[in-house]
C-alpha cells in the first residue's frame, strides 16, 4: 500500500486535477479567425498557473522509498546477516544503484514545473521560427529546451538500468537465502521479474521473504542447543 498503492492513487488524482485545471483554462475551440500566436500564449499562461501544482507529486514520489528500502533490506540481510559478509558483494556499488533513481525521481519532479512551460514556450517559438520559414535563429527556449530533454532522457535511461540491476540483486538475494549459496544471475530470472513487476510479484515474495527471520532463528536455536 505505502510502496505502490497509494503512490499510484495520488499519481492518479494529482493528474486529474492538473488535467481538469488545464481544461478549465486552455482554449480547445480554435476558429478560422483564431490567431495561432493567441492559442500558444494562452496555453503558455494556463501552463505558468498550473504548474506550481507539479509539486503535489513530490508526495507520491516520496512513497517510493518503501520499496527502494525494502529491496534495500533484503540485500542487506542477505549478504551482512545470513552469509555474514563471507561471499564477496559490490555493496557500496549497489547502495549508489539503489538510491539513484528514487533521488532522480524526485529531482524530475521538482523540476517538472520549469520543465513543462519550457515545452508550451518552445512550441510557441518553433511556430514562429516556422512561419518565418527558417530565416530567424533558434531561439534560446529551444535550445535550453532541448538540452533539458537530453538531460532528463539520460538520468531516465541510467535509473532505469540501475533499477533493473538492483531488481536482479534483489532476487539473487532472496534465492541465495533460500538455497543457502550464491546463486547466478540465470538461476532467478523468473523471480527477476516478479520484482520488477512488484505489485504482482510482493505476493509470491513477501511469504518467502518472512521465512528469512523465522528459519535464522531456528538455526540459532539448533546451534544454542547443540552447544
Amino acid at each position: 500500500m505505502f510502496s505502490f498503492g497509494i503512490p499510484l492513487i495520488l499519481f492518479v488524482c494529482i493528474f486529474v486535477i492538473l488535467l481538469i485545471n488545464y481544461w478549465l483554462g486552455a482554449p480547445f475551440t480554435i476558429h478560422v479567425d483564431y490567431a495561432p500566436e493567441s492559442l500558444y500564449t494562452k496555453e503558455l499562461e494556463t501552463m505558468q498557473e498550473i504548474a506550481p501544482l507539479f509539486i503535489l507529486f513530490l508526495i507520491p514520489a516520496a512513497l517510493t522509498i518503501f520499496f527502494t528500502r525494502w529491496k534495500k533490506s533484503i540485500v542487506t540481510y542477505t549478504w551482512k546477516v545470513h552469509f555474514k559478509g563471507e561471499l564477496k558483494f559490490p555493496n557500496k556499488l549497489f547502495q549508489v544503484s539503489i538510491w539513484f533513481p528514487f533521488v532522480a525521481l524526485i529531482l524530475a519532479v521538482a523540476f517538472s514545473p520549469i520543465y513543462a512551460s519550457w515545452i508550451i514556450e518552445t512550441e510557441y517559438q518553433y511556430m514562429i521560427y516556422a512561419m518565418d520559414f527558417y530565416e530567424r535563429p533558434m531561439h534560446y527556449t529551444m535550445e535550453r529546451t532541448l538540452i533539458a530533454s537530453g538531460v532528463i532522457a539520460f538520468f531516465g535511461v541510467v535509473s532505469s538500468i540501475l533499477e533493473l540491476w538492483t531488481s536482479l540483486e534483489t532476487a539473487r538475494a532472496i534465492r541465495s537465502v533460500e538455497q543457502n549459496r550464491k546463486v547466478s544471475a540465470g538461476e532467478v530470472v523468473s523471480d527477476w521479474f516478479l520484482v520488477v513487476f512488484y505489485p504482482i510479484g510482493i505476493f509470491a515474495l513477501q511469504p518467502r521473504v518472512n521465512e528469512f527471520g523465522l528459519n535464522d532463528s531456528v538455526d540459532r536455536e539448533i546451534e544454542y542447543m547443540a552447544d
